[in-house]
């Protein structure tokens, strides 16, 4: 039995959702808060969004790689770029996501690098609910792909706020004090049990989506592609 209704979203950003945002050569690292959203930026909107754990956040060594190769051709020091890297990774752990590394298949799109991104997203471990792409090739595949919402991150920022989101782990629970005749202690106040959302609450494109989940072997053989470790 499926235990999707019972967790946060899983998300997976395209490569060029990162390289969107990490414009400075200083290698500044600044957000908006959750609270000033949205912003003049997309994409430091949609990881404003995991930075405040609203959702789980997945990535591959593969986007890793890709984001580092990028920063590097666009002029920015080893330094930025491994503070851009160590920030990612950073808020994989904070959301609840992780780094996989799945089998990637040609699915016979125009950008054989989206292969990457599909992949992710359909790996057993991942089985995201979103894909956040500025890449027309894999807009076009959607809205829904496999049962998978591709949006761009202007609009997953604005279903996001319009949802109102999940309460962040990292924002501490209301104190009560508690007094005894010898001390004075602090603990969160119980919160009412809420009903867990689902990603068909905050995307309503996913809800009579056919789902097609059998495997990733259906749509061609494995690739294998050499590529520069950091």
């Amino acid at each position: 039995m499926s235990t999707r209704s019972a967790r946060r979203i899983n998300v997976v950003l395209d490569v060029n959702v990162f390289l969107d945002y990490i414009g400075r050569e200083d290698g500044r690292i600044l957000l908006p808060t959750a609270d000033n959203l949205p912003s003049s930026s997309p994409a430091a909107d949609t990881l404003a969004l995991a930075f405040d754990d609203r959702y789980a956040l997945f990535v591959s060594p593969h986007i890793l790689r890709n984001i580092n190769r990028v920063m590097h051709a666009n002029g920015q020091s080893e330094q930025t770029r491994r503070k851009f890297i160590e920030f990612i990774v950073e808020t994989c752990e904070l959301t609840g996501g992780a780094i996989v590394d799945p089998v990637v298949r040609d699915h016979a799109i125009g950008d054989h690098e989206d292969n990457h991104i599909l992949a992710l997203a359909k790996d057993p471990s991942v089985d995201a609910d979103v894909i956040v792409s500025s890449d027309h090739h894999l807009i076009d595949l959607g809205p829904a792909w496999n049962g998978r919402l591709m949006i761009r991150p202007r609009q997953f920022t604005s279903h996001m706020m319009r949802s109102g989101g999940q309460q962040s782990a990292a924002t501490p629970a209301p104190m009560e004090h508690v007094s005894s005749a010898s001390q004075t202690e602090a603990r969160p106040k119980a919160r009412p049990a809420q009903r867990p959302q689902k990603p068909t609450d905050r995307f309503p494109e996913l809800r009579d989506v056919q789902v097609d989940r059998a495997g990733l072997g259906q749509n061609g053989d494995p690739k294998t592609h050499d590529t520069p470790e950091l």
